[in-house]
């Protein structure tokens, strides 16, 4: 058998990261993968060099394709033996989105990322069969010690942070009113925020960034003068897996309160490093870790909103 494994893992974002480690899981167990790009926001970010390696393979004789993109953009094609979708939900289901579901309905089989997702899935008149496959990682990275990450603002501090794209689904707004609301500027912790804006420049993203953190400051209006709060520290560097696997050893707890997770590598890989992670009870984070590991916030649905 020969697979392709055609994603946006050049894209530097969640999805794309998921997808390397689903490549390289399958090249782990002796399957003949072909990483075939696909990309949504004209990045190009460092790839591990086993995928640059198998990059230089040939397509020639796949005859399983993987397609790990949104549904919407699923094209089943007859020269292959079996045509998978694979994609991660975010909703209870998607019954709106008709070319979803179409597109759904013509694969020979769907993989998702959760337990949840499968319940989404056939909530959205979906026929195909579905099956959870986790997105998949090398533990052999959180047994390694990793040198410590340059943020002076943490030293001898309880840092919390948060790593994700900067998007309205990912919830900052409500972890700076949380801290804020929290924390006086007196106490002994601190807030990192990893963060970038897909098709923006570092400049803009910490700009908007700061931006944002400025604005909740002032609407809370706890204090007369915006020095009085913690400052956040703002990374919008992209950092590769060394350097975010630093983050997480350097920090303390990480914090995503998230509308919906498909998964959520950095809460995994937190967890995996032996910090506490508080986050949504929702979607992905549920299949990996519950109130013994962490802290799940209770959460309600509400109708899709700024999708």
């Amino acid at each position: 058998m020969k697979v392709l494994f055609v994603a946006p893992y050049r894209d530097g974002t969640g999805y794309g990261q998921a997808a390397i480690e689903y490549i390289l899981a399958l090249d782990a167990i002796d399957v003949d993968v072909v990483p075939g790009l696909l990309s949504y926001n004209k990045r190009s970010v460092p790839v591990p060099k086993r995928i640059e390696e198998l990059e230089a393979k040939s397509i020639q004789g796949c005859d399983v394709v993987i397609q790990n993109t949104i549904p919407g953009s699923f094209d089943y094609n007859g020269n292959f033996d079996k045509n998978i979708g694979l994609f991660f939900t975010e909703t209870s289901n998607f019954r709106s989105q008709s070319d979803w579901v179409r597109q759904c309905n013509t694969m020979d089989e769907l993989w998702v990322g959760s337990v949840d997702s499968i319940s989404h899935v056939y909530a959205s008149d979906v026929t195909t069969p579905t099956i959870n496959v986790p997105v998949p990682c090398d533990p052999g990275k959180y047994a390694k010690r990793y040198e410590p990450f340059a943020i002076q603002e943490v030293q001898d501090k309880f840092a919390f942070y948060f790593i994700a794209e900067y998007s309205r689904r990912k919830n900052l707004t409500a972890l700076l009113k949380a801290f804020h609301l929290e924390f006086h500027k007196r106490e002994d912790v601190c807030l990192v925020i990893k963060c970038s804006i897909p098709g923006k420049s570092k400049a803009d993203s910490v700009r908007r960034t700061v931006e944002h953190c400025t604005d909740i400051k002032e609407q809370l209006a706890l204090y007369d003068r915006i020095d009085d709060y913690h400052e956040e520290h703002i990374i919008c560097d992209h950092l590769d897996d060394e350097q975010m696997m630093s983050l997480h050893q350097t920090c303390d707890c990480f914090v995503m309160p998230s509308f919906a997770e498909g998964w959520c590598l950095p809460a995994f890989d937190a967890m995996a490093m032996g910090n506490t992670p508080i986050c949504s009870n929702i979607g992905g984070i549920r299949d990996f870790m519950n109130n013994a590991h962490g802290t799940l916030i209770a959460v309600q649905p509400q109708p899709v909103f700024g999708v």
